[in-house]
């Protein structure tokens, strides 16, 4: 048992306060391993640094081993009157779990993981990594979870979020697989939440991210049956054909033949100096086109079908004559036996020791047109302008734009992520640097831009939402972007006013 009472504690006025016990640890500004505990997951992880929240020092962090740790914590940090953040993993882009001032509830060691065969369910820890999850569905029950894309995202945060998590067209959001929440509230008590339960609770965990006014303990999720087939694929194009090729493919999804399989889960990106895939593959230019197919099916037979029907669409029509979308270069398709295989074809993308600043948002498919050349003619995203500032402005190294097609369809449970299970277009804009000289300067310089091109109107345009505006340090003008819809932001306002009316838990809007 760590019994840590720190200088801050001491010094407190309220010499009556007994000190704080706990299974875990508790650490204050000043004490031995306090820079560690702070920047665990932040300084180290290769998307965090770089971006002003690693100047924000929490008053403590606690790093718990038990429920009963994360109440003592909450009732302490109550009477203390601080501000409670969490955090699970650290996978946040922007740390937003760093605040100035504010009690940093640690959970990263509530990572058990049990799997129930028969049920079909796994019951979790918040820290639980999806890859870990993955494994043990596969190898118990030859099963899955649509976990998230990299290597080491703890579930917590990821469900919390809503989770866009792999083969997102045909699953949905992680977050409809949740059955069942066990937290601790803004009080302290311990609450069991379900569908049938407590459902304002339920209703919260789906999605209401850096919001959500408690500390997840638990989540029961739903399994399901694994597919038969997994394969990816990534070819290469020159970068001025990308104007034509998300054109071309956007006339696919949504065409009057309903093409689109949610059994492909589709990324077309602008990628700035190649990743090993490309190297492999030959590819020297230093900013192309990276299209990447990762398909699922039960059979050969249906697989082939399936890419011959898009490969179809997307090479073989008329307007392509000229044979303008023939690849530089391809990769055969590649087989994997589970999600976390995917998760480590990503990994490469990602190499420790680089700086990332990201930012992401959602088109609704509904209001855009790709029909034009460009945004002055009429088109919603300008992609020549896209294009054109990618060359000019990102960084080499490993910077890219991403954009995914996620079909617009309704939620199949209720959640803070509205009626819809995603708008069309996730488009996610990463900048890289080595952090030396101006390089991070050069890199923020070119998110920026891009965001301009990307969403170059007024705050009150509900067309454009913003994913990651709850990772993202907040203000009440862009709050009304973070959620699907009037009506499920005020409901979130009021259902964290009913459950935290002392408002313990850190608002990322203020």
């Amino acid at each position: 048992v760590h019994n840590i009472l720190s200088r801050a504690t001491m010094a407190h006025d309220d010499d009556d306060e007994p000190p704080l016990v706990l299974d875990g640890t508790l650490l204050a500004k000043g004490d031995v391993g306090y820079e560690e505990a702070r920047c665990r997951n932040f300084a180290q992880n290769a998307h965090h640094v770089g971006n002003d929240n690693n100047n924000n020092y929490p008053s403590y962090v606690a790093i718990v081993k038990s429920i009963e740790d994360v109440q003592k914590c909450i009732q302490y940090a109550s009477r203390r009157g601080l501000k409670v953040t969490v955090r699970s993993g650290g996978h946040n882009w922007f740390g937003c779990y760093l605040r100035q001032g504010v009690f940093l509830l640690d959970v990263s060691l509530l990572n058990k993981c049990d799997v129930n065969v028969d049920e079909r369910t796994a019951t979790v820890g918040p820290a639980c990594d999806g890859d870990v999850l993955n494994a043990a569905a596969s190898q118990h029950g030859n099963l899955c979870f649509p976990s998230g894309h990299c290597v080491g995202v703890p579930l917590g945060g990821f469900l919390l979020g809503g989770g866009l998590g792999w083969y997102f067209p045909h699953y949905g959001y992680a977050a409809e697989h949740i059955l069942q929440v066990t937290l601790v509230d803004a009080q302290g008590n311990l609450v069991v939440a379900n569908d049938q339960n407590q459902e304002d609770w339920m209703w919260l965990a789906r999605g209401s991210a850096s919001m959500f006014p408690g500390v997840v303990v638990e989540f029961k999720v739903l399994l399901h049956p694994k597919p038969t087939l997994i394969r990816s694929r990534t070819s290469f194009f020159p970068v001025d054909r990308y104007p034509l090729i998300v054109r071309k493919f956007h006339e696919h999804a949504t065409g009057a033949g309903g093409n689109y399989s949610d059994k492909l889960e589709l990324t077309l990106n602008l990628a700035s100096t190649p990743p090993p895939l490309a190297e492999a593959a030959g590819i020297k230019d230093p900013k192309l086109v990276m299209v990447i197919e990762t398909w699922m099916a039960e059979s050969e037979d249906e697989f082939q079908q399936l890419t011959k029907r898009f490969w179809g669409d997307m090479a073989m029509d008329g307007d392509l004559a000229s044979l303008a979308l023939l690849p530089l270069s391809s990769l055969g398709y590649e087989e994997f036996d589970s999600f976390q295989g995917l998760s480590k074809m990503l990994a490469p993308a990602f190499p420790p020791g680089q700086h990332w600043i990201c930012r992401a948002l959602m088109y609704d498919s509904s209001a855009i047109d790709l029909t034009t050349q460009s945004s002055s003619a009429g088109s919603d995203i300008d992609l020549d302008a896209v294009t054109k500032t990618f060359v000019e402005e990102a960084p080499l190294g490993l910077s890219h734009a991403m954009l995914a097609w996620c079909p617009k369809r309704q939620t199949t449970k209720p959640g803070c992520y509205g009626k819809y299970c995603s708008k069309g277009f996730v488009v996610l804009v990463l900048g890289v640097h080595d952090g030396k000289g101006d390089h991070g300067q050069q890199a923020q310089q070119y998110v920026d831009s891009m965001m301009k091109v990307l969403d170059d109107d007024d705050n009150n345009n509900e067309r454009v939402w913003k994913y990651d505006a709850l990772e993202h340090p907040l203000n009440r003008d862009t709050f009304h972007k973070s959620f699907d819809g009037k009506e499920t932001r005020e409901k979130l306002l009021q259902l964290r006013e009913e459950v935290d009316p002392e408002r313990l838990f850190f608002d990322p809007c203020s």
